[in-house]
């Protein structure tokens, strides 16, 4: 490497690497767009030469992961309201949605977009019913514009309640097979929405298709005391929703007494599944997602929004249950802040060192994304996607709690660096 040469030296008061102890007056020194070494400001220095950033009074951390959004449904915000009942707020989010143009979803998604990337996140898994996030980049470049650089996927969220359906979602899952293509900022892939809404050969076939190919698998599971009714029962609002919209009687029969204990029964729970919400599990529940090495991703506010529940915090994160978080949507969330959902979740679960928050915000998240090779830390080969928190606390030992909770006071200033 020649010295100087497309090198940056960013000096903080604090840099909080995630992945080892934070540095007070650290540095991060990049050559072009990856990481090239953190470390003491001093000893950077020493070594290096080049670009020099002083960034007194702040502190560096890496980009934050959203592990689950739903950026088409941003033009729905302050549309919703809180309604109890996850079934409930379905219909209403289905009526809602038909009142919107094609062209105001895709602007509220872009605003969406920008926001996420000026809070300092760097990558997310976002799932729609439409190629959203890759229309999303197809728009910018179409404009000439500069797309924020966030990193992922965009997610085709698939809803088959029959079995009779599978064979032509097997169609579609092949057809994409010749769309993918190495290198893409975003990449695309398939989830299936829920183990109610989605029939267990499909399911299969779905994760069949992310396993091929090392692609993370998404399902929302346990989100709401109807879900767990549905698997227990095989009755209740759940069931005349899927009434409602001509999906009943089902052509299968539930293969488990949870939401879990079905999927896993599919065989369709590993270290690439993401279970999103999980807010209603037993311990048998979470023996098996640990078990078995799938991912919790929690959505703490987006909950609260509907009604559904809180998750047990405090016992997902002394379970050895692997976490990250998401923001979910604008549809049941007023803003899509990671920040805000590390604050909710510290609210629930105070004794949880703070710490703990943030890595499942970051390097969590990127492993969740399969991505922990790039993201989620600052390190050495990693991509140089950090954001900037503008202050610091007077303690070291203060760190992670005012991290987790300044910014989402709006104590603080973030943006993306550089």
């Amino acid at each position: 490497m020649e010295q100087g040469s497309h090198i940056t030296i960013y000096r903080a008061r604090w840099v909080v690497p995630v992945s080892s102890p934070p540095i007070e007056d650290g540095a991060v020194c990049t050559y072009e767009d990856a990481i090239v070494e953190v470390g003491p400001a001093h000893e950077i220095a020493s070594r290096y030469s080049g670009r020099q950033v002083e960034l007194e009074g702040c502190t560096i951390v890496p980009g934050l992961v959203n592990a689950h959004s739903h950026l088409e449904l941003s033009a729905l915000k302050w549309r919703m309201e809180p309604t109890g009942s996850f079934t409930t707020w379905v219909r209403n989010l289905m009526r809602a949605r038909e009142a919107v143009r094609p062209s105001d979803a895709m602007n509220s998604a872009i605003e969406a977009l920008e926001e996420m990337y000026e809070t300092g996140i760097a990558a997310l898994h976002d799932v729609g019913n439409s190629w959203f996030l890759s229309g999303i980049l197809a728009s910018f470049r179409k404009n000439d514009t500069p797309m924020p650089p966030v990193l992922g996927f965009s997610v085709l969220e698939i809803i088959s309640p029959l079995e009779r359906e599978r064979q032509n979602i097997s169609a579609m899952l092949a057809h994409e097979d010749s769309r993918q293509g190495p290198g893409q900022e975003i990449r695309r892939s398939f989830s299936a929405h829920a183990g109610f809404t989605v029939a267990p050969g499909t399911i299969r076939d779905i994760k069949g298709w992310t396993r091929e190919r090392a692609l993370p698998f998404s399902i929302h599971a346990a989100e709401s005391p109807e879900e767990i009714e549905f698997f227990a029962r095989g009755s209740g609002p759940i069931a005349e929703l899927l009434r409602e919209r001509g999906h009943w009687p089902l052509d299968w029969s539930s293969l488990g007494p949870t939401p879990v204990t079905h999927l896993d029964a599919l065989g369709v729970l590993d270290p690439h599944t993401i279970l999103v919400h999980c807010v209603h599990l037993d311990r048998r529940d979470m023996e098996i997602i640990r078990s078995q090495g799938a991912w919790a991703c929690l959505c703490p506010r987006s909950n609260t929004f509907i009604g559904v529940g809180e998750p047990a915090v405090a016992q997902l994160f002394s379970s050895e249950i692997k976490i990250c978080i998401g923001t979910d949507s604008l549809a049941s969330n007023d803003r899509l802040s990671m920040w805000h959902e590390m604050k909710a979740l510290s609210s629930m679960a105070p004794a949880v060192d703070p710490a703990r928050m943030m890595a499942a915000a970051t390097i969590s998240g990127a492993e969740a994304l399969g991505m922990e090779g790039i993201l989620g830390s600052l390190e050495r080969g990693k991509l140089t996607k950090m954001a900037l928190v503008k202050g610091s606390p007077q303690e070291g030992r203060e760190l992670y709690d005012w991290l987790v909770h300044a910014p989402a006071a709006g104590e603080v200033e973030v943006e993306p660096l550089p």
